[in-house]
């Protein structure tokens, strides 16, 4: 720090101790000599001399003219206190010289602890919860038997591969302002709380001058105002003087952290009102976004949560008040060898299945209550049934070691009522109160838990501490969660006229995932006539539109041989469906999707017949690149984002730049990787190429399959293709790249001839 700076800093603290105007305590000329900071209160007269040396001889000159100032005012009757402030820590000379002259002589920290008491803070801030992030082991937020690093930490809009808890805090030094993304059990609770502990431990180390507060956004319902978020937050964590953090807030003297900006507020969207739903995300993120104004040239501040909380990159800087300039980070799953390095830390060194995701947080609690065992590792599965096995053998083991008396069929079925009470949820996966898992229990044992079960409701596997205080639990993970949430699909299918569900309360679709699940499990008993009648009777009698989607989408993975499934001008209106995938077969024909909301539409290589699909709000659109190449079926909707990322499948295979083998390969890969599902039938992956091209599929196939960028399984005597967890970043490079990827695989396509 030059002197210059320094003195800018002793001034502005100053000013935000005693509560000065801006621009007070400016250098001045009194009696023809110049003073370095004077600030006056209403009964007190604060004169201050600045220096960087640490010599006794500095403080002889200034005690002079500063002496003399003070008999000055005295003679006023003004009470005047003389500070003496260096840069590093005072020497004993300067402090006794001080003393005996009345001068307080202070370095520039013990300076800043009248403004605020730092070492106060961060010592109680270590004992409150730092968002979601606990130790997988114990589902403590105090204690650690378990500490992992954060998966990588990647720039948007970089040719950076990552970064490291230490860079992402020393951008904040330098007063950044970040955005952190990531979906759920990514790690982001974990990331900001190991780049508080970074900091931290630099403040108390003397490396740095700012303090680091960390929020959690989910203890702020309601607030607008960052100066009332942030006595509330002093006050929740113990601090005897809570106006501190504000006052050193004012000064510039923190670094600000916010953990979950999409649990700051709950949003749900009225049928119809897409600009509605906008509004009240922006109203929901109002104190964030007064953070932001508030920071800006003044302070670091980093912001977390989950991306799809909005609907697009630009709504999210709108609403929380960021530019392009400012920082956007990801965290996303683990690639390959960094699942393997974060396992062996761990003590489990066997290759994970292909089907499981490299989420951190899922893999860390499948380790740490030795679920990950039970793994059949080199086995490649479908995942539906790999899923629907391991949730069975987690039950299986579940019961025998708590010898709580309750089949593993009951424990099952309790978490498939709780996941379906999730979806009631504003974010899906929780929170879940102990009463309602109390009730969970209740209605599928006919008995409230006793003794002998109270502790197996307090670790159900698949759900993890949300809130320590209140007892709160949430799922971990949304592979897990969509595979639960088919059972009561499942039911319903097979009991359309018995439901009770509470099913017209659901406020998210079954995903890919459980889709495929419900399928499999269905797929040997009912008929397809069975699914026309249970969709009607949903979207009907029981006014359950969401589930009516969940039938009507889970029929393809049950009878995948068919060509299409006529729904006999079935209508469903203001559903949530989470994909609605017309790429592959058998494709659902003559019905209508109204005023819903859709996660991802993606669009086939031939128009459904006698389908609609009118006034819905579309996130995500898969096959077209504008509105304008919208099919006609699609028609007043909502659309936030295009097929833009890469070419379209149509524009690739038209292009007759990219030699015609590398063109087959990259339709496969977008259509098993860019299109969120649960893989693809093989002779769909053929689907929408000209007959010179289909000729190079079953070569390219055997490329995949070697160098596992995907593998095959067999599903009711169909061929069908799994994208394979950890590979999506490769995909992502191979096509983005195209012609000039020297991946391994692109290279030995383009020998293909």
């Amino acid at each position: 720090m030059t002197g210059s700076e320094f003195e800018k800093a002793v001034r502005s603290l100053a000013r935000a101790i005693w509560d000065a105007e801006p621009g007070a305590g400016a250098p001045t000329y009194v009696d023809g000599l110049e003073r370095d900071c004077i600030i006056e209160t209403a009964d007190v007269t604060y004169y201050i001399e600045c220096t960087t040396q640490r010599t006794l001889e500095k403080l002889k000159s200034d005690s002079g003219k500063m002496i003399s100032f003070k008999t000055r005012e005295e003679r006023r009757n003004r009470l005047v206190k003389l500070i003496f402030v260096t840069l590093e820590e005072p020497t004993a000379d300067q402090v006794q010289y001080g003393k005996e002259r009345s001068i307080a002589v202070l370095s520039l920290a013990e300076l800043g602890k009248r403004l605020l008491d730092a070492g106060q803070y961060l010592n109680l801030r270590v004992n409150h919860p730092f968002g979601s992030a606990t130790d997988p082991k114990t589902d403590s937020n105090q204690t650690w038997t378990l500490n992992y690093e954060p998966v990588a930490i990647r720039p948007n809009n970089s040719t950076i591969d990552s970064l490291s808890v230490k860079n992402v805090a020393q951008e904040l030094t330098n007063k950044r302002i970040i955005c952190l993304l990531g979906d759920f059990g990514m790690g982001k609770s974990l990331t900001l709380k190991e780049v508080f502990g970074d900091l931290r431990t630099s403040y108390f180390k003397g490396n740095i001058e700012y303090c680091p507060v960390l929020l959690n956004l989910r203890e702020h319902w309601g607030q607008d105002d960052a100066y009332e978020a942030l006595e509330r937050h002093a006050r929740r964590v113990g601090m005897s003087s809570p106006q501190q953090l504000i006052r050193a807030f004012n000064a510039g003297r923190l670094i600000l952290m916010l953990d979950g900006f999409d649990e700051i507020a709950s949003v749900a969207w009225e049928a119809g009102s897409s600009i509605r739903l906008r509004e009240l995300r922006k109203a929901a993120v109002a104190l964030v976004r007064a953070f932001v104004v508030e920071s800006r040239n003044k302070c670091g501040i980093i912001i977390a949560g989950r991306a799809h909380y909005f609907d697009s990159h630009d709504e999210l800087r709108e609403s929380m008040g960021l530019r392009r300039d400012d920082l956007f980070l990801s965290l996303g799953e683990f690639s390959e060898p960094e699942a393997q390095r974060f396992l062996e830390r761990i003590g489990y060194s066997a290759p994970l299945p292909a089907w499981l995701p490299r989420r951190p947080l899922l893999l860390a609690k499948l380790a740490a209550d030795g679920t990950l065992n039970l793994l059949l590792a080199n086995t490649d599965v479908e995942p539906a049934r790999a899923w629907d096995l391991l949730i069975n053998a987690v039950c299986d083991r579940e019961s025998r070691i708590h010898r709580s008396h309750l089949d593993p069929q009951a424990i099952r079925r309790i978490l498939e009522l709780l996941a379906s009470t999730a979806r009631t949820k504003p974010d899906g996966f929780g929170p879940l109160t102990e009463d309602e898992v109390a009730e969970a229990f209740r209605e599928i044992v006919h008995a409230y838990p006793d003794d002998k079960t109270r502790p197996l409701l307090q670790r159900l596997p698949g759900l993890s501490a949300r809130n320590a205080q209140t007892g709160d639990r949430s799922f971990i993970d949304d592979q897990i969660l969509d595979a639960l949430r088919a059972g009561h699909v499942i039911e319903h299918v097979i009991s359309p006229y018995a439901n009770n569900l509470k099913a017209h309360l659901w406020k998210h679709g079954l995903g890919p995932l459980g889709a495929s699940l419900a399928g499999t499990r269905l797929s040997h008993d009912i008929q397809p006539t069975q699914f026309i009648i249970a969709a009607r009777e949903a979207a009907i009698r029981w006014n359950a539109p969401t589930l009516a989607a969940d039938v009507l989408l889970t029929f393809p993975h049950a009878h995948p041989a068919l060509d299409e499934l006529n729904c006999d001008g079935l209508k469903i209106n203001a559903a949530d469906v989470d994909t609605l995938d017309f790429s592959d077969t058998p494709i659902p024909t003559n019905w209508e999707l109204t005023e819903a909301t859709v996660g991802t539409l993606v669009l086939g290589d031939s128009q459904p017949q006698g389908v609609k699909v009118t006034g819905c709000l579309i996130q995500q659109v898969i096959g077209c690149s504008t509105e304008y190449d919208l099919p006609p079926w699609v028609e007043g909707c909502y659309i936030t984002n295009f097929d833009t990322q890469q070419q379209t499948n149509a524009s690739i295979v038209a292009d007759p730049s990219i030699p015609g083998p590398l063109r087959v390969l990259l339709t496969i890969l977008r259509k098993l990787y860019l299109q969120k599902g649960s893989g693809r039938q093989e002779r769909a992956l053929s689907r929408g190429l000209d007959p010179s091209l289909r000729t190079f599929v079953s070569n390219v196939l055997e490329i995949v399959d070697r160098h596992r960028l995907a593998f095959p399984v067999r599903l009711s005597g169909i061929t069908v293709w799994q994208p394979l967890a950890g590979r999506r970043s490769r995909v992502s490079a191979i096509l983005t790249s195209g012609t000039s990827s020297t991946d391994s695989a692109v290279r030995e396509v383009m020998t293909i001839q």
